[in-house]
C-alpha cells in the first residue's frame, strides 16, 4: 500500500510539472522517411 501511495504522489507531481506551461513545452518531431521505410519493411515481411 505504501508503494501505491508513493506512486500516486509521484504521478501527481509529474502531472503538475508537464501541464505547467511555465515549466514544460512539447514539440512533435516526425521522421517521415524512417516511418515510410518501417512501413515498407512490415509489408515485405
Amino acid at each position: 500500500m505504501d508503494y501505491l501511495i508513493s506512486f500516486r504522489d509521484r504521478m501527481e507531481r509529474a502531472r503538475k510539472l508537464i501541464t505547467d506551461p511555465e515549466l514544460a513545452s512539447f514539440f512533435f518531431v516526425t521522421l517521415p522517411e524512417a516511418l515510410l521505410i518501417a512501413v515498407i519493411r512490415r509489408f515485405i515481411h
